[in-house]
Formats: C-alpha cells, sequence, structure tokens
C-alpha cells in the first residue's frame, strides 16, 4: 500500500504539472485572445462569471465534502455496501441540487446585468454570456461530481486531474480557434465548454467502472446520513465564496468592467502556481482521511511531510510573483492593467495564504472539525466582505484587497492553525511561528533578488528576452538556498526527500 501510494503521489506530481503548464499557457493566450476580439468589457463579463456562479456553490450545501468524509472509514473496512449507498445518495442530492442551481442561475443572469456598469455592452449581450457561463457551471453538479468522489475515495485523483485537464485545454484551444481565426460570435464560442463537459461525463463512467468495481456492483439503497453534516459545512463554503468570489462583483457594481479585468489578470496569473501546488496536496486528502482512521501517528507525520513543501514552494515562488508579476502583465496584455507596488504585496500576502492553507484544510476536514471551525469562518466571511465595501470607493482595488488581507490574517490564519495544533496535530508546534519566519525570508530574498538583477546583473528594461534571464537567474537563486536550508533545518523534509531518493 505505501508503493502504491508513493506510485500515486509520483503520477499526481506529473499530471498535475502537465496539465498545469498547459492550461496556464492557453488560458494566458485565450484572454489575451478574448481582449483583442471581443474586448476588455466581453472579457470583464467571463471573469466576473466566474465569481458570480461561484455562489451557487451554497446550494450545494458541502454535500460533496460531507459524502467523502463520511465515505473514508467504511471504505479503510472495507464496507462497499455502505460506501455503495453514500455513493448513491450523493447522486440523488446532487442531481436535485443542479435543478435548483438552474433556476437560481437563470434569474441571477437576467437580473443582475440591471445593476452591473455595463461599459460597451447591451442587457441582452450580458445576460446570455452569463446563461451560457452558468450552465457550464452547473453541468457538472448534475452529472461528475459525484463520480469524482468515488474516484477520490479510491485514491484516483490524479485520473481526474488527467481528464478535467485535458477537456479544459480542448474547450480553450477550441475557443482560442474560434475567436481568432474564424471571428465566430462570442456567444457560440462559449457553447463548446458546454459540449465538451457533455462528453467528459462518458470517459468518467468508463473510469468508475473500471476503478470502483467493488463498490458499483454493491445493490444497496440511497443512504443520506452525510447530509446531517451540512449545516456545519456550507458556513465554511461561505466563507469560501466570499473569499474568493466577491471582489469582482463588487468592482463590477461599484466600479468598472475594466478593473474587473485588472482584477482577474493578477489573480489568474496568481491562480497557476497556486493550484500547481494544491493538486498534488489534494491528491493525498482520501490517503489522509484514511490514515486519520487507521493509524493518527502516521497521519501527522504526512502533514508535516506535505505542509514543508507547501512552505519550499511558497519560499521560492513568492518572491518570484512580487518581482515579475507586472513585468509579465505588461508583456501579456498592455502596461494599462498594472497594478501599484502596495497592490502587489497585498497580492503576494494572499498567495501565500493560499497556497499553505490547503493542507491546515485537508488536516481539519480529515477530524470532521467543520463544527468547531464555522464560527470564526464565518466571521472572517463578514468582517472581509464589510472592509472590502468599506475601503474600495477611496483606494479601489487596493481597498479590495485590503479588506481580504486584514480578515484572513487577523482571523481565519491564527484560528485554523490553533485548532489544527490542539485537534489533530496534538501538538504545541506553532504553524504562525512557521508563516512568520516565511514571510521574513521572503522580504529578504525580494530585496536581495531586486539588488542583484538591477545592479549586478544590470537587468532593467522590459522585454521577453530579459524576463526570462532574470527569471532563470532567480529561480536557481532561491531553489537553491531554500532547498539547501530545509533539507538542513526541517527533519520531516529532510525524511521525505531520503525516503523519495530510496
Amino acid at each position: 500500500m505505501k508503493m502504491n501510494r508513493k506510485n500515486m503521489m509520483i503520477k499526481a506530481f506529473i499530471i498535475s504539472v502537465v496539465m498545469f503548464l498547459l492550461q496556464g499557457i492557453f488560458t494566458l493566450i485565450r484572454t489575451k485572445v478574448f481582449i483583442e476580439f471581443y474586448g476588455t468589457d466581453v472579457n470583464g463579463v467571463v471573469q466576473l462569471s466566474h465569481q458570480i456562479f461561484n455562489y451557487l456553490v451554497l446550494l450545494e450545501s458541502g454535500l460533496g465534502a460531507a459524502y467523502l468524509f463520511k465515505m473514508y472509514k467504511p471504505m479503510a473496512k472495507e464496507e462497499y455496501t455502505k460506501v455503495n449507498g453514500l455513493y448513491k445518495g450523493l447522486v440523488t442530492s446532487l442531481k436535485k441540487i443542479a435543478m435548483l442551481m438552474l433556476v437560481v442561475m437563470l434569474l441571477i443572469s437576467f437580473i443582475y446585468p440591471f445593476i452591473v456598469n455595463k461599459g460597451t455592452l447591451s442587457y441582452i449581450q450580458i445576460a446570455l454570456i452569463l446563461a451560457l457561463l452558468g450552465i457550464r457551471f452547473i453541468l457538472p453538479y448534475y452529472f461528475l461530481i459525484s463520480k469524482k468522489n468515488l474516484l477520490y475515495v479510491y485514491e484516483k485523483k490524479y485520473l481526474v486531474d488527467l481528464v478535467d485537464g485535458i477537456a479544459n485545454i480542448v474547450i480553450l484551444i477550441i475557443e482560442i480557434i474560434m475567436a481568432s481565426i474564424f471571428k465566430i460570435d462570442i456567444l457560440i464560442t462559449l457553447t463548446i465548454g458546454i459540449i465538451i463537459i457533455l462528453l467528459t461525463n462518458y470517459i468518467y463512467l468508463m473510469l468508475i467502472e473500471k476503478n470502483c468495481k467493488q463498490i458499483l456492483i454493491e445493490n444497496s439503497k440511497p443512504n443520506y446520513e452525510a447530509t446531517s453534516m451540512t449545516k456545519d459545512i456550507i458556513v465554511h463554503q461561505i466563507s469560501s465564496v466570499v473569499f474568493s468570489s466577491t471582489d469582482n462583483i463588487i468592482l463590477s457594481i461599484l466600479s468598472n468592467l475594466k478593473n474587473v479585468t485588472i482584477y482577474s489578470a493578477y489573480n489568474m496569473v496568481m491562480t497557476y502556481p497556486i493550484n500547481l501546488i494544491n493538486r498534488v496536496v489534494d491528491n493525498l486528502r482520501a490517503t489522509f482521511g484514511k490514515k486519520i482512521v487507521e493509524n493518527e501517528k502516521s497521519a501527522i507525520q504526512l502533514f508535516y511531510e506535505t505542509i514543508s513543501i507547501n512552505y519550499l514552494f511558497v519560499l521560492i515562488s513568492a518572491p518570484i510573483f512580487y518581482l515579475f508579476i507586472n513585468d509579465f502583465i505588461t508583456l501579456w496584455i498592455g502596461e494599462e492593467f498594472t497594478l501599484g507596488a502596495g497592490c502587489i504585496i497585498i497580492w503576494m500576502l494572499i498567495y501565500i495564504h493560499r497556497c499553505i492553507m490547503p493542507v491546515v484544510y485537508i488536516a481539519r476536514d480529515a477530524k470532521g472539525l467543520y463544527k468547531q471551525s464555522k464560527h470564526y469562518t464565518l466571521w472572517q466571511a463578514i468582517v472581509n466582505i464589510i472592509l472590502s465595501l468599506l475601503f474600495v470607493q477611496k483606494f479601489g482595488i487596493f481597498g479590495l484587497l485590503l479588506g481580504t488581507v486584514l480578515a484572513t490574517y487577523l482571523i481565519l490564519i491564527p484560528f485554523n492553525y490553533h485548532l489544527v495544533c490542539k485537534e489533530v496535530l496534538k501538538s504545541k508546534n506553532n504553524l504562525l511561528l512557521y508563516l512568520g519566519e516565511s514571510i521574513l525570508y521572503i522580504s529578504i530574498a525580494i530585496i536581495t533578488l531586486n539588488y542583484v538583477n538591477i545592479h549586478i546583473f544590470h537587468l532593467v528594461g522590459i522585454s521577453w528576452e530579459t524576463f526570462i534571464v532574470k527569471l532563470i537567474v532567480d529561480l536557481c537563486f532561491l531553489g537553491i538556498i531554500s532547498f539547501s536550508l530545509f533539507f538542513q533545518f526541517n527533519k520531516y523534509f529532510k525524511n521525505l526527500i531520503r525516503r523519495f531518493i530510496r
């Protein structure tokens, strides 16, 4: 089993890296193409739709997470009949929720255009774009998520990453071709995603028939016991949606669609490396859940080894993000879409949080600590919205980011860290100290690299050639120093590397 899990981790890493690189490249190209051929306002609506429809997740009420948690124990004990019942209960529940989502989505699509700052677009254009993208958002809830959860239980998340990655890449390529070469109307271009998602459902059917036979052959009644957990999980979903899906909505109403495009550009670039590390880590969610059931000590070791990888990744990538993001945005879509140094610092703090926190969430969720953590999670969401609304009028995008960072670093991070240390790790190890040390190291690295780039290598100006040279130099420097420090002073990371080499 240990060797199988190691092989799974290697597969997951390779697949995540390849999918990450390809999706990143094609998404950046598509954004540039959409801005060029359809305009900034259309791109703003497309980006805005992702945040609007993320609120539909609240209708799901955490069913997926609740059922996944309930499946861990019977799966570890090979009680396949019970897992089968839970799977059937999830399928039925998600289909009902998807239909409710559809009704709410259509209402939003035709009401929201009345309040948005439309720019060059008409009411009907915005409404139809939102409706098409809303359908694309809802279809996975009706067809795919239950199948994905079954694969997660079997620790086959890398297959989900592979299928979703290929599907997304195909959608992106076709959309780029339809816009740039054939100059097809945006409404027709967006329908391609709906078709691909429907085709993907058949691939998932084949995957679960091949990999989950032990569960599928059982014939039990639908089990809905996990539904009782959703009242606690939904609080966490509210916080997550507010954190990730509020700023563009506020900007679209109180500012303009160009600011939505600017905000989305930075968020998009930041999301790629975050998704890379989090996809690798998320493959361990089922493994960690089973280890909590089987052997808590082994689970704690896995936690520290995993979070050490995330911290190493942050120490290398966060300084790179700060030093290179504005140059990249300028070369990608234009200098008029760049932000000031204050915004970049806050973006970097958000980046650090989003790279580290998923490991903490995995540990928290494996213990089912939804109820214990829901109160401060809700307060973080409330404070985030209040501060964002207060600051946006005076400070614009900077104000939105500031509200998010204050709520995150003063409420969400310290309370979740304390809960995991107390209830899961049974340790007084201060995760906040690790975070503080990392931010200090990142600050020193930024000052040092900025001096080296300008005064020693004389790498100034903006061109793709200069950008690539600086990137290679800084990555090599940060990679060598950071890896050496971790291998020397972090025993969990050292053990992980030695075991991996063997």
